[in-house]
């Protein structure tokens, strides 16, 4: 899936898995989104939950954005991916 920030706070796009060309919009303020499955539903789907665990990584630093990070870790710097 490919996940698009949108200009609106808290805004994203998520593509389809089975159609690379449609996305979803997704309100994380909202805890919402524009897929059938949660249209229908109205429980949390796997758009909502890859924004939020996207936007974790990105605020354990784990996931660089824009542009690399200042300086590099050295060979001593561990990290853990936590799910």
């Amino acid at each position: 899936m490919e996940i698009r920030t949108l200009q609106e706070k808290n805004l994203f796009e998520v593509s389809s898995e089975e159609n690379s060309a449609k996305f979803y919009t997704i309100d994380l303020m909202e805890k919402s989104c524009t897929c059938a499955h949660f249209r229908y539903r109205g429980v949390q789907c796997k758009h909502i939950r890859a924004v939020e665990e996207t936007q974790s990584k990105k605020h354990e630093g784990l996931i660089y954005t824009d542009s690399p990070p200042e300086r590099l870790p050295d060979e001593n710097f561990h990290y853990e991916l936590i799910y």
